[in-house]
């Protein structure tokens, strides 16, 4: 059971970010959302928030969708190292635990048998247009200026952002892991809150070749899923798209974060920008954890038997 004074203080808490608030949780994993918290003398010192699923009886933990780097959130002052450490104790708690933590954690975890942390790169723009510019590629600003005046850059409704993001998927022969409705309550939360929106490159016929779902606070920009028309040729608007969203992020001092970049077929687009890379930890659960459970399981079974 979730505490619900303990989910409000989250909530009203300004230094919690947008991410990790229990308003998104809900939009993107509705009902099937906890919170892993250390409290001491009744205040809060940390927390993680994490999707949780039961299957089969196990208890499964991963990153919510959509939202790529999720927690640790610490306290001012708190010990950040000793309540990762306790963090990851009440981790190995659970069956299955696939996480993707930011920010990165310059720290020993300490030694668990089951608990795997590793470190995984995602792409990070920051600095003034003239160092952008200075790191494009020579093919890539041919594209660029080929595409001067090609497209223009317009607000795109939900259905046809989820077309563009299907055609992606299919063109990596997969699957969208995701549906349209979700896509929908992200963007209803994102508008109500005035911190992101979709958004898309259109040309001269009036037909969306690209489009993103990105959001922003007063640091940074996030690009959160993107995707585009392969039909079409010239398929340049992803890349003057993104490039579009870094001068807008620019000219507002702001650092831009391709949140989307683990996406199969964004992160080649991602890296013609010569991005600076930083990394984050992902946390997996080791099989043996698992393999325990089950010979725990069997034990308890047989005898009961």
């Amino acid at each position: 059971m979730i505490d619900q004074t303990l989910l409000q203080y989250i909530e009203g808490e300004p230094e919690v970010p947008f991410f990790l608030k229990p308003s998104w949780m809900e939009v993107v994993c509705p009902g099937e959302w906890d919170v892993i918290a250390l409290e001491k003398d009744g205040k809060l010192q940390a927390f993680i928030p994490i999707r949780l699923r039961k299957k089969w009886g196990f208890r499964i933990v991963t990153t919510p969708y959509l939202t790529p780097h999720s927690g640790p959130w610490f306290a001012e002052g708190v010990d950040s190292g000793l309540a990762t450490a306790e963090l990851a104790r009440r981790l190995d708690a659970f069956n299955y635990v696939h996480l993707s933590l930011d920010p990165a954690l310059p720290y020993s975890i300490g030694s668990n048998p089951y608990l795997q942390f590793s470190a995984e790169p995602t792409f990070v723009l920051s600095g003034s247009m003239d160092d952008i510019h200075a790191g494009l590629q020579k093919k890539l600003r041919q594209q660029l200026n080929q595409s001067k005046d090609a497209f223009t850059l317009e607000a795109i409704d939900t259905a046809t952002f989820y077309a563009l993001i299907a055609q992606s998927f299919r063109r990596q022969s997969s699957a969208v892991p995701f549906s349209r409705t979700l896509i929908e309550r992200m963007v209803t939360q994102l508008r109500k809150h005035r911190w992101g929106d979709l958004i898309g490159a259109k040309d001269s016929s009036g037909e969306f070749l690209a489009a993103t779902l990105y959001y922003e606070d007063q640091q940074w920009m996030y690009t959160m899923l993107s995707g585009q028309n392969y039909a079409s040729e010239p398929r340049n608007a992803h890349k003057w798209l993104h490039y579009e969203i870094i001068k807008k992020a620019i000219v507002q001092q702001k650092g831009i974060n391709f949140m989307g970049s683990k996406i199969p077929g964004v992160a080649f687009w991602n890296s013609y920008f010569g991005a600076e890379i930083r990394y984050y930890f992902r946390v997996k659960k080791h099989p043996g954890g698992l393999l325990t459970c089950i010979d725990h399981w069997r034990t308890r079974w047989s005898f009961s038997g």
